[in-house]
């Protein structure tokens, strides 16, 4: 997420996907935009929310949505799909 980017490595670099809770997803990929999240209602437990959010950006690149070599909101959707399941399945084992 962005603080602790920031507070890690300090200026982004110039390929960068960056979540940051339910704020928009930046992406920095030669530029920048952003991609909206689902907003969330239900109970939520964010501990492995990152995880799930870069497993699922990784099942999308083996499906073959990255075959141009550039981030598509294809796979921020699977990626936000895929963490968006964890975070409201409880995750106990973080607690």
């Amino acid at each position: 997420n962005t603080p602790e980017y920031t507070q890690l490595i300090g200026s982004p670099p110039k390929r960068l996907i960056q979540t940051n809770g339910p704020n928009p997803v930046i992406v920095r990929e030669g530029h920048l935009w952003t991609y909206p999240v689902q907003q969330i209602s239900a109970p939520i437990n964010v501990c492995g929310a990152g995880d799930a959010f870069t497993a699922g950006l990784a099942i999308a690149c083996a499906s073959g949505r990255y075959s141009s070599g550039v981030i598509t909101p294809s796979m921020l959707d699977v990626a936000i799909v895929h963490s968006t399941r964890h975070i409201t399945g409880g995750a106990s084992y973080c607690d």
